[in-house]
């Protein structure tokens, strides 16, 4: 059966191109239901691809080596070609990101300072990065961390957080352990970006009129769906905002969600080197193509 899907992901450069034709190669040789794949490139932001098999359950494996190449890829089908125009029948995958996303309104949001910023909408990752994500940008680029670099035991596959934890868990665990520089590097193989300051907050904080005094973000949570809502990763994050000193960068770790009536007198932001990384450090990413 001849089949053709296509998926769209951002920056989709002919090195990954070539890394997804060659995977699904070694792929093709190792499934005996899959009997043949390759790969047309359409465009800067989509991937067409012409599929024979004998088993519709090898549509799986084709996605799961899509989401390797490309984790941000937003949603991939494949289906009979003979039915391309009505997709009768398409089987279709969310991969990583679609489903992952928080749409966020347009919206004017407030500082500690008493500043106030208008911010666009956007789209922007509703859980951090992963480890299984950015390992996956590593494998494809032959990249080295800025702890790596440094020689430092701990990295962002290997550290105290996670290395008592199988290795389905770490790849699903947030990524630590990443510098700004290391961020910015996965961001642009990847074809997204750190989101501002002023983006994180718009995204963190769902009620931007303070809690009266007495009220718990416990009490107000019970309330509250899980649309439009932020994973908490319990770090703080990184954000393309640069503090005033060269090379220096603000992380955000709240306010979340709420804003209790004293929000103005805690210390959220945090400013740190750009090749700084630690434990209790993270991202997520910001999507901006429709």
């Amino acid at each position: 059966m001849l089949l053709q899907g296509a998926f769209h992901a951002h920056s989709v450069t002919e090195h990954r191109l070539l890394d997804l034709a060659k995977q699904l190669d070694e792929l093709s040789k190792t499934s005996h239901q899959l009997t043949e794949a390759f790969v047309a490139h359409q465009s800067d932001s989509e991937v067409r691809l012409f599929v024979s098999w004998i088993d519709e359950g090898c549509a799986e494996q084709v996605f799961d080596v899509i989401e390797r190449v490309f984790p941000e890829a937003t949603a991939a089908h494949i289906g009979d070609d003979s039915s391309a125009t009505s997709r009768t029948n398409c089987i279709t995958a969310s991969m990583s990101g679609l489903e992952n996303l928080v749409e966020v309104n347009s919206k004017t949001i407030g500082f500690e300072n008493g500043q106030y910023e208008f911010v666009r909408g956007f789209r922007i990752g509703r859980e951090c990065v992963r480890v299984g994500e950015f390992r996956a940008f590593v494998e494809a680029t032959g990249y080295q961390t800025t702890a790596q670099q440094h020689g430092d035991q701990e990295t962002y596959e290997s550290n105290s957080a996670i290395d008592c934890i199988d290795e389905e868990e770490v790849n699903r665990s947030v990524v630590t352990m990443v510098s700004k520089v290391d961020a910015l590097e996965y961001c642009n193989w990847a074809g997204v970006r750190l989101p501002s300051e002023a983006e994180w907050l718009a995204a963190s904080v769902l009620d931007w009129d303070p809690l009266p005094p007495g009220q718990s973000i416990v009490d107000a949570l019970k309330k509250l769906s899980e649309f439009g809502r932020l994973i908490s990763s319990g770090h703080a994050e990184w954000t393309a905002t640069c503090y005033s000193v060269p090379g220096t960068a603000v992380t955000r770790s709240g306010p979340r969600y709420f804003l209790e009536h004293d929000w103005r007198d805690r210390c959220w932001a945090q400013h740190f080197v750009e090749a700084h990384y630690d434990l209790m450090l993270s991202f997520r990413v910001v999507h901006d193509s429709s």
